[in-house]
């Protein structure tokens, strides 16, 4: 990826929430949802964004967009710093930055008709644009991610849908701005697994056509597999492994990476049975009482004195596979068995 272009630069990025609870001690408890996270996203990628419920994902992707404050860092779009920006510019840079919303069916008016929702975003920023042309241009984005014949759909309200129609409806409403980076934030996760394909191959069909850079946050290793140029693993506020999807499928390093891989399904039974299902102990530390050192160390197997002294940095350990863990270099082969095997790719889910 190092010859591609890079399009969106995260630099110790924070968002730190107060609690309105009783201040104990004199402190009010703060939860750390993103805490110190830098990383680039090159243009016409797809970035996946993994970790456990909890961990800060779909915070760090609002806060990448401003729509939640950050307390500290700084996010550069083609090396223009976002945060920097007046309310003004802000707002006319939002044409470049969109999101597809986790609830579809909550971010679409149910008051307006399809149609007038694809219009809104038109008319707010080319108000001269004839009425004619605005329709049009709704029509065509319809079309464009598969509701076609147009007709059938504009009238309709959200709640005359299906959750995979509303889905697309939503892609219909992030793209229709033309703009170069879109965070979708669990966009398949509510999906039947047929509709699901049709949303990733459409996904995956739009990035090519209009050269669109994805942030795309899931759980769902599988979806990873089939859609990801690279992969961002989160724990506890923290990127503790970056990597190049292939190499991570592959041989990930870190152990929080390992445990995720290792509860993959795979389809073969014989694969299934062979393999070693790493069983992680305990639940997600709070990202209010944050553990000293390295936040893994509670629950890794691999524990050592030094883990909980320090908190370990995300450094390339080769290849451009970044991990954040003491013991990284130790473990270069799979302990667990053939995580990727029978998992559909992205030239073969198409």
């Amino acid at each position: 990826m190092d010859e591609k272009k890079v399009l969106i630069q995260v630099k110790n990025l924070k968002r730190l929430i107060p609690l309105r609870a009783r201040r104990i001690g004199g402190v009010r408890p703060t939860v750390h949802a993103v805490d110190g996270v830098t990383f680039d996203i090159y243009e016409n990628e797809t970035l996946a964004l993994v970790g456990e419920s909890g961990c800060g994902k779909s915070t760090l992707g609002r806060t990448l967009l401003k729509l939640a404050e950050p307390t500290d860092g700084a996010v550069f779009y083609r090396g223009q710093n976002i945060y920097e920006l007046n309310e003004h510019d802000m707002r006319l840079m939002r044409r470049n930055l969109q999101m597809v919303f986790q609830d579809i069916g909550a971010s679409l008016n149910p008051h307006m008709t399809i149609e007038q929702i694809l219009m809104k975003p038109l008319q707010s920023f080319y108000p001269d644009m004839p009425n004619q042309e605005v329709r049009r241009r709704a029509k065509e984005l319809l079309e464009t991610v598969g509701l076609s014949p147009a007709e059938i759909y504009q009238l309709r309200y959200p709640h005359e849908f299906s959750g995979g129609q509303r889905q697309r409806i939503g892609i219909a409403r992030a793209i229709a701005l033309s703009p170069g980076f879109i965070v979708a934030d669990e966009p398949v996760s509510a999906l039947d697994v047929s509709v699901r394909g049709q949303i990733l191959n459409l996904f995956n069909d739009l990035k090519n056509k209009m050269n669109l850079t994805y942030l795309f946050i899931t759980h769902d290793m599988s979806v990873v597999r089939s859609i990801a140029d690279r992969v961002a693993v989160m724990y506890l506020g923290r990127i503790v492994e970056l990597a190049d999807a292939e190499a991570f499928f592959e041989n990930p390093l870190h152990p929080y990476a390992q445990a995720i891989l290792s509860a993959m399904p795979i389809a073969d039974p014989d694969l299934s049975r062979a393999r070693h299902i790493i069983d992680l102990k305990g639940e997600l530390p709070s990202p209010v009482n944050i553990p000293d050192g390295c936040r893994f160390r509670t629950r890794c197997q691999y524990a050592k004195e030094i883990c909980g002294k320090a908190e370990p940095e995300l450094v390339d350990v080769g290849n451009g596979h970044f991990c954040a863990c003491f013991c990284a270099k130790e473990r270069t082969t799979r302990s667990f068995g053939a995580v990727g095997d029978n998992v559909c790719t992205k030239e073969e889910n198409k």
